[in-house]
């Protein structure tokens, strides 16, 4: 939040927070030219549910760009992937919505975690998905 004055924050000054972005993206219409009824966006928000759970059972973190490709991945346009932010607003007691911070992405995070999650896996952010590539290689490389 920009305050007239230029100054960051909340209105008295406060730094941003979770609650500043949900509201500012529960605030935004869903776009019409997709032409989703309420029926709809009840099945949208539930398959975003899934791939956030998803992440939780993987132990990956769910950002933003996590969520959006593991939801291009079973089917969603492009278009529509970026949506699930304002879906996720529309949901406050599913989905809280952490703001990018200097050090971290946004992330869409699940109000009451999952019993069973043990924690975000460090290993999973740390790995270069180019390095699966290479495995082939060297195995080949290695019969040589």
């Amino acid at each position: 939040v920009v305050a007239a004055d230029g100054a960051e924050g909340g209105p008295r000054g406060e730094p941003p927070d979770v609650h500043d972005l949900d509201e500012a993206l529960r605030m935004r219409p869903l776009p019409i030219d997709f032409g989703w009824g309420i029926e709809e966006v009840i099945l949208r928000q539930e398959a975003v549910r899934a791939c956030v759970e998803a992440c939780y059972w993987d132990r990956v973190e769910p950002t933003l760009g996590e969520l959006q490709r593991r939801l291009a991945a079973s089917g969603w346009s492009a278009e529509h992937a970026q949506v699930a932010p304002l879906l996720c607003a529309r949901t406050p007691e599913t989905f809280a919505i952490a703001p990018p911070t200097d050090s971290e992405f946004c992330r869409v995070l699940l109000k009451t975690p999952p019993t069973w999650f043990k924690g975000w896996d460090d290993a999973a952010a740390d790995v270069d998905p180019r390095a699966e590539l290479a495995w082939p290689a060297r195995r080949f490389y290695a019969r040589i």
